[in-house]
């Protein structure tokens, strides 16, 4: 039987090997050199650079900058990928995990309280069927669909992080407990596709 992606994460957490370290290392500049050749397509319509530079004017006295990342439908949980990554180069004990396991970790912890969630999801998709709720966790399980509000809400519990979402209209939006140790930087922008929305991830300027 298959471990719970969620055992793990609530389990003490160890300490990365060198080969481990090495690893990461590798994936991180693999990241950088994606997002380069991201930077180079992104932002399809003069409303995505206006919005660009905006979030960008917001941000910089923070002493953070965008880490682009490719607008694919996993925007979110890879910019929420790459903010783990780069903390956990920083500090060993802490975990990261690629985003088909962060997404398969939302669903699951989303179907194990649908109590406390199934009223978010009705109205998000238009399809007529018996269980929304159980439509919306299919949907979510697949590669390539879009998260948002709901699934930053759902990350905060299951990382026990803040996570602060920085728009161009305003102050950072925060999902998570006050006082936590691990804070998550992400941008929202409205317009940086002609097909919608986007995350990306922010990183130290």
């Amino acid at each position: 039987m298959e471990n719970s992606p969620l055992e793990g994460f609530y389990r003490s957490e160890r300490t990365l090997t060198a080969a481990q370290r090495k690893k990461l290392k590798k994936k991180q500049s693999q990241y950088e050199q994606e997002a380069e050749r991201e930077k180079e397509r992104l932002y399809e319509t003069n409303e995505g650079n206006v919005e660009l530079e905006a979030i960008e004017a917001r941000i910089g006295p923070h002493g953070l900058k965008i880490h682009h990342i490719p607008g694919d439908g996993n925007c979110l949980f890879k910019s929420i990928e790459h903010q783990l990554r780069t903390r956990a180069s920083a500090d060993s004990s802490l975990k990261s995990y690629d985003h088909q396991a962060l997404r398969k970790m939302v669903v699951q912890y989303l179907r194990m309280h649908r109590a406390d969630f199934e009223h978010f999801v009705y109205g998000v998709y238009e399809d007529d069927c018996d269980d929304m709720f159980a439509f919306y966790c299919d949907k979510m399980e697949s590669d390539g669909e879009w998260g948002g509000e709901l699934e930053l809400r759902l990350f905060s519990d299951i990382l026990n992080c803040r996570i602060h979402v920085h728009t161009a209209d305003s102050e950072s939006i925060v999902y998570g407990p006050e006082g936590a140790t691990l804070v998550l930087h992400v941008s929202f922008h409205k317009h940086a596709y002609s097909l919608g929305c986007h995350y990306n991830s922010l990183v130290t300027a």
